[in-house]
């Protein structure tokens, strides 16, 4: 089934830093709306493409490539933006760190090739009289599926 993978990667990564990070909030497989949460790490957007496999006897195998946003939340209430910005940073070194240190039988996942951080964006808003940073770590996988 097509993004059957790309739901279990994002969910063993999910599973995996929510016992390797200690933040002030929660870690979860998509953005919870709990008002008082400092910190939330949570998977976002995520799309995959899967080549069509060519007719032939016996098991087809193909290919699925994918990426998905990993989002990094921290609110500084009272704060500035340099102080949020700098704890989006301590956080995100460790999802790096974490996400660099796994072999791809770690995690649980059939067929997964590799699993990588290839990008990261960083955006901002004015909240609580202070300010809330948003790190977005673009993970990309691949996996050969039967």
């Amino acid at each position: 089934m097509a993004g059957s993978v790309g739901v279990a990667v994002r969910s063993a990564v999910i599973d995996g830093l929510a016992d390797a990070l200690t933040i002030d909030g929660e870690v979860s497989y998509g953005f919870t709306f709990q008002p008082g949460l400092l910190e939330q790490v949570y998977t976002g957007r995520s799309s995959g493409t899967t080549p069509p496999a060519a007719m032939r006897s016996g098991r087809n195998y193909r290919d699925e490539q994918g990426t998905f946003d990993l989002n990094i939340l921290v609110r500084v209430p009272g704060g500035s933006l340099l102080e949020a910005d700098e704890r989006a940073d301590e956080i995100a070194t460790v999802v790096e760190e974490w996400i660099a240190d796994r072999k791809s039988n770690q995690l649980g996942v059939t067929g997964l090739n590799y699993l990588l951080v290839t990008r990261w964006d960083a955006d901002y808003v004015q909240v609580d009289a202070g300010m809330c940073s948003i790190r977005s770590l673009t993970v990309s996988w691949r996996a050969r599926l039967t």
